[in-house]
């Protein structure tokens, strides 16, 4: 009597995917490699989510390692979903001009029948100094002293799970305005008086 080792086709959970990730190899994933994919993933392992319709997802992968000794075939199947996240589009966003004491929003839309409407807000381009986590936020400029205006860039992007949008910006021009005047002579003086007066404003 031959007793046959039956393989392992333990299948570990490679996580979550976006519709925009590059072709994976799941052939690291299994416990013993050798075996069979099934049918959304190619002979060689390599998986690849964008080929994944939503009406299969999540997808389910099958992985089936067999062995055949003497005629006899003992086999081992296992399978795991692999859920396929959908990058939304940019969200579509509007640039404004205000006066510096004003609290300006900030306002991005979702452009896709299927996004979240959850839009994270940041001060920079790379996606790491958070600004808000919303879809609408306000944001209150520092006036500077000089007298030209002030221009400020943010960065917004919808997400969706791990499977964020690409970046969106909006420029906000900060006007800034400042009235005053110079007299001369600066004191006083028998009547009549003659005063000049210099307007020293800016932004107006």
């Amino acid at each position: 009597i031959t007793l046959i080792n039956t393989p392992d086709a333990t299948v570990n959970d490679p996580g979550p995917m976006c519709d925009t990730t590059a072709p994976v190899n799941l052939n690291p994933f299994v416990n013993e490699p050798g075996g069979t994919w099934g049918a959304l993933v190619q002979t060689n392992g390599v998986f690849d989510p964008s080929t994944i319709p939503d009406s299969i997802n999540p997808a389910l992968v099958t992985y089936t390692n067999s062995i055949t000794v003497n005629g006899v075939t003992c086999a081992d199947v296992d399978s795991v979903y692999i859920f396929i996240g959908k990058v939304p589009p940019p969200p579509l966003t509007f640039s404004d001009t205000a006066c510096g004491d004003n609290v300006i929003p900030l306002v991005a839309n979702d452009t896709s029948a299927t996004g979240t409407g959850i839009m994270n807000w940041y001060y920079d381009s790379a996606g790491v100094i958070i600004l808000a986590d919303s879809n609408i936020t306000s944001y209150t400029p520092t006036v500077s002293d000089s007298i030209a205006d002030s221009v400020y860039v943010f960065y917004v992007q919808e997400q969706n799970g791990n499977c964020p949008s690409a970046f969106s910006t909006v420029s906000l021009t900060v006007v800034n305005i400042g009235a005053s005047f110079n007299t001369t002579p600066t004191d006083s003086g028998e009547i009549p008086l003659n005063m000049i007066f210099d307007n020293t404003s800016f932004g107006v």
